[in-house]
């Protein structure tokens, strides 16, 4: 069997949510959760984290498996390298404007965040999947 007439049934289940976006990508499916507040696109999205659900047919049904959108992963590192910046610089050779704990706690703030919408994002995917195979 064709693993997109696997996913067609999946996809149109899930579809059926209005608080989801789903599209596939060769033999996956990519799970967004639409986000009333959270815009797409401009400064806000760099500062709102993103997560996706991948459902890909397996061995044993289906795997599901969340991960950050790559905007996030790219605003990450960045705030890694910040973190990295502020730990190895002397601040007394090299005089900031702002104070020590800003990267800190917008590293922190934003990773929590990220956080926060993975656990969202599979658990909402995860009940939608749990309803059809029990349907």
């Amino acid at each position: 069997m064709n693993s997109w007439n696997e996913l067609e049934p999946i996809k149109q289940t899930l579809v059926a949510s209005p608080k989801l976006d789903v599209e596939i990508k060769g033999q996956r499916l990519i799970v967004t959760r639409r986000r009333l507040l959270a815009p797409r696109h401009g400064f806000f999205r760099l500062v709102i984290p993103h997560a996706r659900a991948i459902v890909t047919p397996g061995m044993k049904g289906l795997a599901l498996s969340v991960q950050p959108d790559p905007m996030a992963i790219f605003v990450v590192l960045i705030l890694l390298g910040g973190v990295a910046g502020e730990l190895f610089t002397d601040r007394v050779k090299y005089p900031r404007d702002y104070p020590p704990e800003a990267i800190y706690g917008f590293s922190i703030f934003y990773i929590g965040l990220l956080i926060v919408e993975m656990i969202r994002t599979r658990r909402q995917v995860r009940a939608i999947l749990t309803s059809y195979f029990a349907g």
